[in-house]
């Protein structure tokens, strides 16, 4: 973790002008083909895997906030998930970063299964968050929210996916904040997540 000040910050004139802005918070609906990975039987963690890729490769998901007031970066992002406990509550899982798909599955598997056993979340302080949300069962168009504008990590959402003639496909909404992130830092997201979907192969 390396603590940035605003002053050497690459968006500094763009972060003093939206951190305190009344609706800093903007939204982006992308359609992403998902068709090399609906074969697997756990989409989920693949899912988490190749967002996780892509955002690795994106300096500006580096960013984050530390204590709420100190701009900091991370060597490496992680992906935080939402978990239902056997108690019926919803709970954190903070998955951390691996190159290779089966240590990041094991703990993928071996944190959830924590969070809903010990009914009790389960968080990093060494990386970047980004935030995700997914149900299954319906399909969205886009995902929004009203949360207000000191949410600063990236949020990420989708549902159900589609099956078209020749692929499959799912909306992923994400919500950012204008004064870490603008449309063409998130269209080069979507490209490396994209690209990370299209060439992933279990025990690649």
């Amino acid at each position: 973790m390396k603590i940035i000040k605003i002053a050497d910050f690459p968006r500094k004139k763009l972060y003093e002008q939206y951190i305190d802005a009344i609706q800093p918070i903007c939204y982006a609906t992308v359609n992403v083909d998902i068709s090399q990975i609906v074969k697997y039987d756990k989409i989920n963690p693949v899912m988490m895997y190749c967002i996780q890729n892509a955002a690795q490769k994106e300096k500006h998901f580096h960013y984050d906030f530390y204590n709420e007031n100190e701009l900091v970066y991370y060597d490496n992002v992680c992906t935080n998930l939402v978990v239902v406990g056997n108690d019926g509550e919803l709970h954190y899982a903070s998955i951390p970063y691996n190159e290779r798909y089966d240590d990041f599955e094991n703990d993928y598997i071996k944190i959830t299964k924590y969070c809903r056993e010990n009914n009790a979340d389960y968080t990093l302080d060494n990386c970047a968050k980004i935030e995700t949300s997914t149900t299954t069962s319906v399909v969205f168009e886009s995902v929004q929210s009203g949360y207000g504008s000191k949410l600063l990590r990236p949020f990420l959402a989708w549902g159900k996916y589609e099956k078209k003639l020749f692929k499959s496909c799912v909306k992923i909404t994400i919500r950012f904040h204008h004064a870490l992130l603008d449309g063409g830092i998130i269209s080069r997201f979507f490209v490396y997540l994209q690209e990370e979907l299209k060439k992933f192969k279990i025990n690649s």
